[in-house]
This record gives C-alpha cells, structure tokens and sequence, in this order.
C-alpha cells in the first residue's frame, strides 16, 4: 500500500458517499420514470460505485469495526432495491433488463407507489450508510500518529493530520 494520510482515507470516503448518494437519486429517478442508462442502476452491491469502491481500495480500512459495518446496511438497500426493481419492471414473458429497456417514461400508479413504499426503507438503509461513513471518516481523522501506523503501517512523518 502507498503511503496514505488521513486525509487520503477522508477523501475516498467523501467520494464514496457522494457515489451512494447518487445512486440513491437515481433509484428515485428509476420510480418517477426518469429515463437511465444501464450503468445508472445497478442492482448488485458489488457493481454500484460505492461497491466498487468497498469491495476494491476501501478494503485497506477493513482493518476498522466501523468499516466492517458498512456491509450489512449497504447490502440491505441493494436487496430492497432489487425488489422495487422488480416491482417496476418484472413482467411475464420478458427478462427485468428487456423490460427495463422498453419500458414508458411514466411507471403504473400502483406499481410506483409499491415501489415508493420500499424506497422509504431504502433511504434509511441509506441514512444508516452516510452515518457509518460519517463515523469512519470521523474516527480516522482522530487518529493520532502512533494509532494510525499501527493499523495502517504507515510513519508518523508519512502522514499529515486531517
């Protein structure tokens, strides 16, 4: 690993938030029948840009317990979304994508406000998220030097104080 500061860590985690933030917009869009693209919505944990990063660079802080409990809040509101993907878009005889991809600008009045009544569950899976992130970019920037090379194994001359 390179030498990294807090404030490398802090960043990566602003970054990730705002990934999941948006990602968050864009299931809203996907319930009012905004028009997205493919990239737009992934419905696995591991393929939105918030995984990515996760599963990817963000492992280093594994090492962290409040890292570690990201996982579960994030995995939830992608299994939530995948319902009301599947509320949205299951039709018989064509695949979620093939339907996703055909599909008209405005959603079905009872399919969309099912689809709303997961996305209030959503959102606090995703409220628990920003605040596990909150705490993890918290609980690195008060690290002082000594805590931060033990777990990170970087010098204390390496880093800079966020």
């Amino acid at each position: 690993m390179k030498n990294k500061n807090n404030n490398d860590f802090v960043e990566e985690i602003r970054r990730a938030k705002k990934a999941h933030l948006k990602w968050v917009s864009y299931a809203y869009g996907l319930i009012e029948g905004l028009p997205l693209e493919r990239e737009q919505v992934p419905v696995f944990e591991t393929d939105c840009a918030f995984g990515h990063w996760y599963y990817g660079p963000g492992q280093v802080l594994n090492r962290l317990q409040v890292f570690r409990d990201l996982e579960e809040p994030h995995r939830e509101l992608h299994q939530v979304y995948m319902r009301i993907f599947k509320i949205l878009f299951q039709d018989e005889g064509r695949g979620l994508w093939s339907r996703f991809f055909g599909r008209s600008a405005k959603q079905d009045g009872k399919k969309r406000e099912q689809a709303l009544n997961h996305f209030h569950e959503l959102r606090n899976h995703s409220t628990e998220l920003i605040h596990g992130l909150d705490a993890l970019e918290e609980q690195l920037r008060n690290m002082n030097d000594e805590e931060f090379s033990r777990i990170f194994g970087a010098s204390g001359a390496d880093r800079k104080k966020a």
